[in-house]
């Protein structure tokens, strides 16, 4: 029987810091049928660059650049 696949969901916004800890973490889980995506809400720091280099078909990176703002 094979194992169910699970999907991971880290939201992120300028976390360079700590995003490729976290990438890290999943990884060495010993649960291996898994799916990462990655949900960036705009960041302008370097989080794109970190998590490019990780990308691969169970790593998925979806980027929203912040196009419109809100004002009361």
């Amino acid at each position: 029987m094979q194992e169910k696949k699970i999907s991971i969901i880290i939201p992120t916004f300028n976390r360079a810091w700590c995003i490729q800890n976290a990438i890290r973490s999943v990884k060495q889980q010993d649960y291996k049928n898994w799916e990462l995506w990655i949900i960036d809400d705009g960041s302008t720091d370097k989080t794109k660059k970190i998590v490019k280099k990780h990308l691969n078909d169970k790593i998925k990176y979806l980027y929203k650049k912040i196009l419109e703002s809100f004002h009361p």
